[in-house]
């Protein structure tokens, strides 16, 4: 793959000062407590951004998915790595997805989402703002994020994302329960093509098929 390194900003953890990013001629004001790698690219054509091991504030989170759903050409996929997320960042994206829904990738791994049962519905609001490929590998989820979303599909309010094709869901703390929850969410998802629950709790004797 052809790679296109547009910017790349490094801070310290120790360095909190503040920083821009220049996102095609949008500038974005960070007050960052610790984020050592935020890095935006440009593979095959489609944009791509990476961050990476961040703590992000809430006002500087806002101003990056502003900038990422107004940028010309817009932002395709979306990776977070080793972060950590309040209920608040996951409305802020939901929002931002749903505003704009040019980002068709979304991969989170290693995230840390904190908040408790408020950031998990949240989190699962996100599986039907419209990606294609999608995955929450390594996030500590348990079987309530599917139970949350099951929830959801059956609100007429919030319509199901038939646009979603592949969902990884690896490496969580995901049950037979939530197995079955999952079920009973996609039933009705003749979208989707790929589905892995890979190293999680998941024994097969009490799911629901």
């Amino acid at each position: 793959n052809e790679e296109k390194t547009e910017e790349v900003v490094a801070a310290p953890v120790s360095n909190l000062n503040q920083f821009d990013l220049d996102y095609r001629k949008q500038s974005m004001h960070y007050n960052i407590t610790a984020c050592p790698f935020v890095h935006l690219s440009t593979i095959n054509g489609k944009r791509v951004l990476n961050i990476l091991h961040c703590d992000i504030d809430i006002s500087s989170w806002q101003t990056m998915l502003l900038s990422m759903v107004l940028a010309d050409p817009p932002v395709s996929e979306l990776i977070l790595h080793g972060s950590k997320l309040s209920t608040q960042h996951i409305i802020n994206m939901k929002d931002a997805l749903l505003y704009k829904d040019t980002v068709t990738i979304i991969k989170f791994t290693y995230v840390t989402f904190i908040g408790g049962s408020s950031v998990v519905e949240e989190l699962a609001a996100i599986l039907n703002t419209g990606a294609a490929y999608m995955n929450f590998k390594y996030c500590q989820l348990s079987s309530d994020f599917l139970l949350k979303y099951s929830d959801l599909t059956e609100k007429s309010h919030c319509p199901m994302n038939i646009s979603l094709n592949i969902l990884d869901l690896s490496g969580n703390l995901i049950d037979d329960t939530g197995v079955t929850q999952l079920i009973q969410g996609l039933y009705m998802n003749v979208g989707l093509k790929y589905l892995s629950l890979k190293k999680n709790n998941i024994t097969g004797t009490k799911c629901l098929l």
